[in-house]
């Protein structure tokens, strides 16, 4: 009896073991866009902002741009407009995008803002490398601490999604995309954020933290997992920020070939009462 228990808990843990890597929900290098101009975004009534989505000219991003697993469950959000409240900035509230116009977020937009949102951070641009190769990056080389920012969608179908795990290169470019060959503290830390959005209000509020890693080379992989693994996101609007701090190369901040994985909560536990099932058959 006791061999039979342990067989199967070792095959139930083995899968929840394979499961912990987490199921890819979106991924983008950000190649190949149909247009290289961004896109103007209202912060505080101001057009103080630009995102880029790959469409340009106010176009959401075209298809392929962005990889999305499954966009009955997770997707890129259409969201035009949030909300940080006062509780992020520590000052007044900034809202970002309009409801209407030119000035709203588009589907697939990635933007850039200081790490509390009080005020949008240097404009973004692309850095372009060779061919078809493009990387989003900080437009001003002074900007030692900001975030670059993307809006995502979980739906009902999903349920919910825990385990959550970030990879994305990280580091510093010049206008020419090519990444320059740092030490960690020139690269500086790369850690994230996800907030979720009250779709009644627009308001932000803190969902989710992930560690931080500081590393060297020329556009490092970081991987980064949710601080809490346990903590489950369900279905809503979130902003994801990638938060990058501290480098001391007076060059701009850049990224690239994100992914976005975490692990249906539903599966786990399928998974679990399958081997209960099992294991009381086998009695």
């Amino acid at each position: 009896m006791q061999q039979h228990v342990w067989v199967w808990g070792g095959i139930v843990s083995a899968a929840c073991a394979g499961l912990a890597q987490g199921a890819v929900l979106f991924s983008t290098t950000w190649d190949n866009p149909s247009s290289s101009s961004s896109d103007g975004v209202l912060v505080n009534g101001t057009a103080t902002s630009i995102a880029i989505t790959g469409g340009g000219g106010n176009a959401p991003s075209p298809a392929g741009f962005w990889t999305v697993d499954d966009a009955t469950k997770v997707d890129l959000s259409s969201l035009t407009q949030f909300t940080a409240p006062a509780s992020i900035t520590g000052g007044s509230a900034v809202t970002y995008g309009a409801t209407s116009g030119s000035d709203i977020f588009r589907k697939g937009a990635v933007f850039t803002s200081s790490l509390d949102f009080a005020s949008p951070a240097q404009q973004i641009r692309y850095a372009i490398t060779t061919g078809s190769v493009w990387r989003p990056q900080f437009n001003a080389a002074g900007v030692n601490n900001g975030q670059f920012n993307v809006i995502f969608d979980i739906t009902a179908a999903a349920g919910s999604l825990n385990g959550w795990e970030l990879s994305f290169n990280y580091g510093t470019a010049a206008t020419g995309g090519a990444w320059d060959n740092n030490t960690a503290a020139e690269n500086g830390t790369a850690s994230a954020i996800i907030y979720q959005v009250d779709t009644g209000t627009g308001e932000l509020s803190s969902a989710l933290t992930f560690g931080s890693v500081n590393l060297s080379g020329a556009g490092p992989l970081a991987t980064i997992s949710a601080t809490n693994p346990s903590s489950s996101l369900g279905a809503g609007t979130y902003v994801l920020a990638i938060r990058l701090t501290g480098k001391t190369k007076n060059q701009r901040y850049t990224i690239d070939n994100l992914t976005v994985s975490a692990i249906p909560e539903p599966a786990i536990v399928s998974l679990l009462g399958l081997g209960g099932l099992m294991l009381r058959r086998r009695r």
